[in-house]
């Protein structure tokens, strides 16, 4: 997986798949600043601007939906049985 600055036509950050494998989903952030990657039952967020992994997050089973808040200070997972919030 990579995140890639299109404007500028740069890769700004490159994962191995066997770090987050499989990815199911990536989330950014309402300002943009950050994003969530949702793989089963974890959710990374990292930095835009370089994709430096800032947390790593367990949930106590698979996460089915990822959501940040309005102010991007807070983001939810849910799973089949559970809502985490961090």
């Amino acid at each position: 997986a990579a995140l890639w600055d299109l404007a500028e036509r740069k890769e700004l950050a490159k994962w191995d798949q066997t770090d987050l494998a499989p990815i199911d989903e990536s989330v950014f952030d309402p300002n943009g600043d950050h994003f969530a990657i949702r793989c089963s039952f974890t959710l990374a967020v990292h930095a835009s601007a370089d994709g430096a992994q800032l947390a790593l997050f367990s949930a106590p089973g698979p996460i089915h939906e990822v959501a940040w808040n309005s102010t991007g200070t807070m983001v939810a997972a849910l799973g089949e049985d559970s809502l985490n919030v961090w």
